[in-house]
């Protein structure tokens, strides 16, 4: 996991303490996701 996300998570797990756990997962899952689109779109300009 690279230094970005991980900060993005923990900003994120901070911003939510107060929240439940099951929330803050739901989160991470989107931002997973997110950033693997965003990973795959990146590769697809560098390929072309």
């Amino acid at each position: 996991m690279s230094r970005k996300k991980q900060n993005l998570i923990m900003g994120v797990k901070t911003e939510m303490n107060n929240q439940s756990d099951e929330t803050i997962d739901i989160i991470r899952i989107l931002m997973d996701e997110r950033c693997d689109i965003q990973f795959a779109n990146i590769q697809n300009k560098e390929a072309h």
